[in-house]
């Protein structure tokens, strides 16, 4: 086993959370006791585990290998990618942005910059970041191969929230976005994302959904956003992850997230 774990890792410190391996035993097919297992940090590496194995090219050949699986491009169209990725290709040298392009799917780019504290704004509500220097690195993404860019931004629901405040500067923000990226070449995917964490019914998720689309849509005009050349990410009306009564039925999401679009 240690010699398996030997291709993937060189440290057991690679491993951010408790690894568990499986020691062999003179019963292989029998389930592991306490005996029979060990923490990885107690296992001592064999020469072929020294060599030092950089993260980066580990995450280069796991997406080699989902990348070139053949047959990929008749169930997926598009691969949403960070920038590393973007700019890496297989082992044999050519460019993942083109060897998913051979295969009919086409290649976007993460481009903001994760989520900040909403000054002003109601508790644990937020802003995304990363509008400053946005265009340079849109029309650098689109040079690359990029062919569609991902903003996603975060609303909280509770029976106060989200405040006006929240709901408006991420409209406002997804709306500078998905210009920018029309002017770049790039085609912009808008996700103003209601959580679900908190009691709140599917009625109050409901509201806020019209809430929060009707304002996102309304920003998108104002910056002259072409409507026909991005795509809106909305989610299912659902309640909240803690809401009494559990999930609801698959035809009550369907009526309310009908619903919402509709409004």
């Amino acid at each position: 086993m240690c010699e398996q774990l030997g291709g993937w890792v060189s440290h057991p410190s690679q491993f951010p959370v408790p690894f568990w391996v499986r020691v062999a035993t003179t019963r292989p097919n029998s389930p592991p006791t306490a005996q029979h297992r060990l923490p990885l940090s107690r296992l001592k590496p064999s020469p072929m585990l020294m060599a030092p194995i950089r993260a980066q090219d580990i995450r280069r050949a796991y997406r080699e290998l989902y990348y070139t699986t053949p047959g990929m491009g008749q169930y997926i169209s598009g691969v949403i990618m960070f920038k590393e990725t973007l700019y890496q290709s297989t082992a044999a040298g050519r460019r993942f942005v083109d060897v998913l392009a051979d295969a009919g799917i086409m290649a976007g780019i993460k481009v903001d910059e994760g989520l900040a504290p909403l000054p002003g704004g109601g508790d644990g509500e937020t802003y995304t970041k990363g509008l400053e220097g946005l265009e340079a690195a849109c029309r650098e993404y689109a040079s690359a191969g990029a062919k569609f860019a991902k903003w996603r931004a975060t609303l909280k629901v509770t029976d106060s929230l989200p405040s006006d405040l929240a709901v408006e500067r991420n409209a406002e923000d997804l709306a500078r976005y998905a210009k920018v990226c029309q002017e770049c070449g790039l085609v912009p995917v808008v996700e103003p994302e209601i959580l679900i964490d908190g009691a709140h019914s599917q009625a109050r998720f409901g509201v806020v959904t019209e809430r929060v689309l009707g304002a996102t849509v309304a920003a998108l005009w104002r910056h002259g956003v072409a409507l026909e050349g991005c795509l809106l990410k909305p989610q299912m009306v659902i309640p909240g992850a803690e809401a009494e009564g559990g999930k609801v039925s698959a035809g009550e999401v369907a009526r309310h997230t009908v619903a919402a679009l509709r409004r």
